[in-house]
């Protein structure tokens, strides 16, 4: 960050940035896949996945049994889990998860 502020040029990889639902949409392009509003985004994480897929424009779905999320509704509820979220981690839906254990 001290580095970006000093006027330096840096580059951000990953979720939550858009380049990281760029390069996936490039992908689902090749399967006439042309709209953010036809992926689901499925992730266990507010702050990067469903995060990323808001600022992209791409529908989210939380998953809440398994992986981070899970982590934090078994520390402190559900309830206070979710009011946690700023609104630009909120999904538009919640999954518990997303396949079974095999």
């Amino acid at each position: 960050m001290m580095y970006e502020q000093m006027g330096g040029q840096v580059f951000y990889i990953g979720k939550p940035h858009n380049k990281a639902y760029a390069m996936a949409m490039s992908q689902f392009e090749k399967y006439t896949c042309i709209s953010p509003l036809e992926v689901l985004m499925v992730g266990d994480t507010p702050e990067t996945d469903i995060r990323g897929a808001r600022l992209f424009g791409m529908p989210s779905a939380l998953v809440t049994q398994t992986g981070i999320m899970a982590d934090r509704i078994a520390r402190s509820g559900l309830e206070t889990a979710l009011k946690t979220l700023i609104p630009s981690d909120f999904p538009e839906y919640f999954i518990e998860r997303f396949i079974d254990d095999i």
